[in-house]
C-alpha cells in the first residue's frame, strides 16, 4: 500500500457529496460572468463610452481598490476588470471551502478515522480533497471561457480570463490544505484560509489604488496581472501554478508532522468566565469573531461606495444605457441616490448571507454533538435557538449600519452636505428586514427539516439571481417580487413605505414556525 492508495475512491466520494455544492458554485459564477459580458457588450458598445470609463473609473482610488486596474479599453478588457476583483476572490473561496470540508472537517467529525481504518494511504484524503478542488477550479475556468466567447469576445482573452479563475482556485486550494493542517477545527481552518484570502485582496487593493509593487505580494494581484484582453502575460499563469504546487507540497509535509485529529497549532484552553453564564453569552462568544470580520468588510465597502457616489455622473459619462441601468436598480431619482440605493441593495443581499450563516450555526452545533450537553441542563430548546437567532438578527443590522455609517460619512464629505449622512444611514437600515426574512427561512428549515437547512442558501441564490438577472431577462414583476429585497424601499431618494414592517413580520412568522417545529422533533 502506498501513501496515495484509495485516492480515486475518495475523489469519487467527495464529488458525490459535493454534487450540489460544486455545480452551484461553478454555474453561479459562470452565470455572473455571462451576464457581465452580455451587459457590458451592450452598455459600452462604443469606443467613446469605454474611454470615458477608463478615464474615470480607471483613476478613482475606490474603484481601483475594489476591482483593480483596467488594462484594455475593449469590451473584453472591461469585463476582465469588472470580474477581476471580487469574482476571482470568490473562486479562491470556493476552493478553500471544498478542501477544508474534505480534510479538517472530516477529522473533526471522526469520519476520517473510519475511512483511515480501511485500505487508504496517509496522503489519500488530502490528495482527494485537492483533486476535487482542482476539478472544480478547472471546470470554472472552462465555463468562464465559454461564457465570454459566447458573447462574441476574443478566444485568447477569454482563455486567459478562464485560466486566471482556474489558477486562483488552485492556489487557494493549497492555502486551504495548509490551513487544514495548522488549525484543529474546520471553522478555524476556514477562518485562517479566508483570512489569507482577505489579506491577499487587501494587498491587491492597496497595490492597485497606490504603489503597484504591493499588489505583487498577492496571488490575486498575479491573477489580474495576467491581463486578459490586454496583451496577455501567460508566464504569470505558470507562476500561479508553481505557487499552487508549492502550497500542496507544504500541506503534505505538515500532514506528516501531526497526529490525526490534531493541528500543528494546538487550541488554547480558555478560562471559565461568568460571561458564559447564559446561552446568549455563549452564542456571542462563538460568533463574535465572524461578526467582527464581516463588520470590518462592510465598513470598507460602504466607504468605497460612498466615496464615488457624488461623481457617478462623471464616471458613466453620457451613456444613456448605463444611466438607465443604474436607475432601474435604484429607482427614478438623482444618479447619486440611485447608485447608493443599488449598492445598498447589493450589500443587503450579502448581509443576508451572514444572517443565514449565523442561524445555521445551530445546525453545526447540533450535528457536532455540542448542543445535546447544553440542552441536558435547564436550557430549553427555544432559548438555545433564540440565542443564536438574536445574534444573527442583531448582527445583520450591525453590518448594514456599518456600511451605511461609512457610506454616509464618505458621501457627506464628498458633497459637503452633512445632511447626506442620516439619509444614507437610514437607507441602509431600511434594507435590514429583507435580510431578516432569509434568516427566518434558515430558522424555519432548521426546525422543520434540519437535513434541508442548507437549502436556505438556495433561497439567497434565488434572490441574487432575481436581482441581477431580472432586469436583463426582463422577468415579470410577479416573478421579481418573489424576492423580499424587491419590496425594500428604494432609499435614499425614494418613498418611505411600510414594506419593512411587513417583511419583519414575515421573518418573525417564519422564525416562530421553526421554533415550534424544533420543540417537536428529535435532536440529533
Amino acid at each position: 500500500m502506498t501513501a496515495l492508495t484509495g485516492t480515486r475512491i475518495l475523489v469519487g466520494l467527495a464529488l458525490r457529496r459535493d454534487r450540489v455544492m460544486i455545480p452551484a458554485w461553478v454555474l453561479g459564477l459562470g452565470a455572473a460572468v455571462a451576464v457581465t459580458a452580455s451587459s457590458y457588450s451592450s452598455l459600452y458598445a462604443t469606443e467613446s463610452s469605454r474611454r470615458e470609463v477608463v478615464q474615470t473609473l480607471g483613476t478613482t482610488p475606490a474603484t481601483l481598490a475594489l476591482y483593480g486596474r483596467i488594462y484594455a479599453d475593449s469590451v473584453g478588457g472591461l469585463v476582465a476588470w469588472r470580474l477581476g476583483g471580487i469574482a476571482l476572490a470568490l473562486a479562491g473561496l470556493m476552493s478553500i471551502l471544498i478542501v477544508v470540508r474534505h480534510t479538517r472537517a472530516e477529522e473533526e467529525t471522526g469520519r476520517a478515522e473510519l475511512v483511515g481504518a480501511g485500505v487508504v494511504g496517509r496522503h489519500a484524503p488530502l490528495a482527494a480533497a485537492l483533486i476535487t478542488a482542482a476539478s472544480a477550479s478547472l471546470a470554472l475556468g472552462l465555463i468562464v471561457t465559454l461564457a465570454v466567447v459566447a458573447n462574441g469576445l476574443a478566444l485568447s482573452g477569454a482563455a486567459a480570463l478562464g485560466a486566471s479563475f482556474a489558477a486562483i482556485g488552485l492556489v487557494f486550494a493549497g492555502v486551504g490544505a495548509i490551513a487544514a493542517q495548522v488549525a484543529q477545527t474546520g471553522r478555524g481552518a476556514n477562518g485562517l484560509a479566508v483570512g489569507v484570502l482577505g489579506a491577499s485582496f487587501a494587498l491587491r487593493a492597496v497595490g492597485d489604488a497606490g504603489p503597484h509593487a504591493v499588489a505583487w505580494f498577492s496571488p490575486l494581484g498575479w491573477g489580474q496581472a495576467i491581463r486578459p484582453f490586454g496583451h496577455e502575460r501567460w508566464w504569470l499563469l505558470l507562476a500561479l501554478l508553481a505557487l499552487a504546487a508549492a502550497a500542496a507540497v507544504a500541506a503534505a509535509h505538515l500532514a506528516i508532522r501531526r497526529d490525526l485529529g490534531a493541528g500543528i497549532v494546538p487550541p488554547r484552553p480558555g478560562p471559565a468566565r461568568g460571561a458564559l453564564a447564559t446561552p446568549l453569552q455563549l452564542a456571542w462568544r462563538l460568533q463574535r469573531g465572524a461578526l467582527a470580520a464581516w463588520t470590518a468588510g462592510f465598513a470598507i465597502l460602504g466607504a468605497a461606495f460612498g466615496s464615488i457616489a457624488k461623481d457617478i455622473g462623471d464616471v458613466i459619462g453620457d451613456s444613456p444605457e448605463v444611466r438607465d441601468a443604474i436607475k432601474r436598480l435604484g429607482g427614478e431619482r438623482s444618479l447619486a441616490d440611485a447608485y447608493l440605493a443599488a449598492t445598498l441593495g447589493v450589500l443587503a443581499l450579502i448581509a443576508a448571507g451572514y444572517a443565514i450563516q449565523a442561524v445555521l450555526r445551530l445546525s453545526s452545533e447540533e450535528s457536532g454533538g455540542r448542543a445535546e450537553p447544553l440542552l441536558a441542563t435547564s436550557v430549553s430548546r427555544t432559548r438555545w435557538a433564540l440565542s443564536h437567532t438574536v445574534i444573527a438578527l442583531a448582527g445583520t443590522a450591525v453590518l448594514l449600519a456599518a456600511a451605511g455609517l461609512t457610506a454616509g460619512l464618505a458621501h457627506a464629505a464628498q458633497t459637503g452636505d452633512v445632511g447626506q449622512f442620516p439619509r444614507v444611514l437610514g437607507a441602509a437600515l431600511a434594507q435590514v428586514p429583507a435580510a431578516w426574512v432569509l434568516a427566518g427561512v434558515a430558522l424555519a428549515l432548521f426546525g422543520i427539516a434540519p437535513r434541508a437547512s442548507a437549502a436556505s442558501w438556495a433561497a439567497l441564490a434565488l434572490c441574487l439571481a432575481l436581482a441581477e438577472l431580472g432586469p436583463v431577462l426582463k422577468l415579470s414583476k410577479a416573478v421579481v417580487d418573489l424576492s423580499p429585497f424587491a419590496h425594500s424601499p428604494q432609499l435614499p431618494g425614494g418613498s418611505v413605505t411600510a414594506a419593512p414592517l411587513a417583511l419583519a413580520a414575515i421573518a418573525v412568522a417564519l422564525g416562530a414556525a421553526g421554533l415550534a417545529a424544533l420543540q417537536r422533533r428529535d435532536v440529533d
